[in-house]
């Protein structure tokens, strides 16, 4: 059984935006707690701790691999442990690779309504499967990183028959 934490989920910003928006839900809800709207004492611990728990949980969470039973699942991590998984078909492809497409992020902030349009220009690196004339392709996982793409390269070939190739569809 093998296992491949990779990266988090969440930007820098989107971890931002969750943790202004958690502060808000805390200081709503203890605002709420003391106008005594809610009377039971054990029901309000009951309901608020989720939602103060969730977004904070999603702030560690990260993308990855895991291997069991010849298996190799797409798995959702917090630090090491996984929380969710799924299958990856691999059945009809003999082939993997890594594409690299330059993404531009258009930031939706304060700094919009005082400069304009703000937005920044990155990598990505998306591994795909491939069937043997390159013909068809399945994406697999992006990364923001080549050294990380190749870790996961690296644990995919480990644990399958799937063989790194360049990527040049021949459609004759």
């Amino acid at each position: 059984m093998g296992k491949l934490p990779l990266e988090s989920i969440l930007t820098l910003e989107q971890k931002i935006q969750l943790i202004i928006l958690d502060l808000l839900a805390i200081i709503i809800l203890y605002e709420t707690l003391l106008s005594n709207i809610i009377y039971n004492n054990d029901f309000k611990w009951l309901w608020v701790t989720p939602i103060v728990l969730t977004p904070i949980i999603f702030l560690f969470s990260k993308k990855g691999f895991f291997h069991k039973n010849g298996s190799i699942y797409k798995g959702i991590y917090i630090g090491k442990i996984l929380i969710l998984k799924s299958e990856i078909k691999l059945n009809d492809f003999e082939a993997i690779t890594i594409l690299k497409f330059k993404k531009r992020k258009n930031y939706s902030s304060i700094l919009v309504a005082s400069h304009g349009r703000v937005s920044s220009t990155f990598n990505t690196f998306d591994i795909y499967l491939l069937c043997n004339r390159h013909t068809r392709k399945s994406k697999l996982i992006s990364l923001s990183s080549l050294d990380v793409c190749n870790e996961a390269i690296n644990f995919i070939q480990t644990y399958s028959n799937l063989k790194f190739e360049i990527y040049s569809p021949d459609f004759s």
